[in-house]
């Protein structure tokens, strides 16, 4: 890690993760600097995922420099990426994955019949023409989170859509069964009803 990463845990994250205090029992200053295990994979996607939705550093605390920030999250990003492809080696075997963003926009599509904006969830690509590589869809807690806000928001559409929707329809009675009705009665009222009968 270089040492301007490491500058920027230490300046605005050590100070409620760090050997003295441990908001959310979670330290930055013993986290491993090489990944070598799912654990500590898991870990670091933590602070990507809390740094990356703005949830911390909190707003009250010291913030780093916009341009800090990125450089560490694209860094970390593209670490985790390297690490997960190499430790979800399942040896042929398929790995559970998420839905990546064209596949959930068509999922709900088809079933509620809502075309959704997906731009908020996370990145899928792996090159320049690959969106479905198991190693880059794995699942964090704040990536589900997006995923089921999107469904509850495509929910409420389908519903709101269905609510407003007017249906209506009209059925004319031929003449000849009119007459067929006309004979039975001698009613002069009840022929008048049936010329203006509509059914909506």
């Amino acid at each position: 890690m270089p040492q301007r990463h490491r500058a920027l845990l230490s300046e605005n994250c050590q100070g409620c993760h760090g050997p003295e205090k441990q908001k959310g029992n979670f330290r930055v200053d013993d986290l491993p600097l090489t990944i070598t295990d799912l654990a500590s994979a898991e870990r670091w996607q933590k602070v990507l995922s809390a740094m990356n939705s703005g949830e911390m550093p909190p707003d009250e605390e010291k913030q780093p420099e916009a341009k800090a920030k990125t450089g560490f999250l694209d860094d970390l990003a593209g670490t985790l990426v390297t690490a997960r492809r190499k430790l979800s080696d399942q040896h042929g075997v398929i790995a559970l994955r998420r839905l990546n963003r064209r596949e959930y926009q068509n999922t709900i599509r088809v079933l509620l019949g809502v075309n959704l904006d997906v731009s908020e969830l996370p990145s899928d690509t792996c090159g320049p023409h690959f969106d479905t590589v198991g190693a880059n869809l794995f699942l964090t807690g704040t990536q589900f989170e997006q995923y089921e806000s999107l469904a509850r928001e495509a929910l409420d559409q389908a519903f709101t859509a269905k609510r407003t929707e007017t249906l209506s329809r009209r059925y004319h009675l031929e003449s000849e069964t009119l007459n067929r009705v006309f004979l039975r009665t001698s009613s002069s009222s009840v022929k008048g009803s049936f010329h203006s009968l509509t059914t909506r």
